[in-house]
């Protein structure tokens, strides 16, 4: 590898981050639009944050990891959509589960929502 290839590797690294992130980014801030009651309870705890002794910009990764719903937020996001291309699954537990109104045995892959 010449060093061409590796700025070469590393520019698409850095693209295909970025283009993951900004989806992700994305889709968080859509759904949070769709469900009100959620965005009000984010932006009460990030200002509750502030109250707690944090910078109030920004606030650190050290800081954020602490917020329970900002990270149910983030969670959730990449639940209902995944930053990758590739459809993900679960698999059942093994006394099977009813979703959305089927019931589905233990031990089958179940694709994730959004997913097709």
């Amino acid at each position: 590898m010449d060093d061409l290839d590796v700025f070469t590797t590393l520019g698409a690294n850095i693209a295909a981050g970025s283009e993951t992130t900004g989806l992700t980014l994305s889709a968080i801030i859509y759904h949070l639009w769709k469900q009100p009651k959620y965005l009000a309870m984010l932006r009460d705890e990030l200002s509750g944050a502030h109250g707690l002794g944090y910078r109030p910009d920004p606030i650190t990764y050290s800081e954020a990891k602490d917020l329970p719903i900002l990270s149910a937020v983030i969670k959730e996001g990449l639940r209902i959509h995944p930053a990758t291309n590739q459809p993900l699954s679960r698999i059942v537990p093994s006394e099977g589960a009813t979703i959305a109104g089927t019931f589905f045995p233990g031990g089958v892959s179940v694709p994730l929502a959004g997913c097709s």
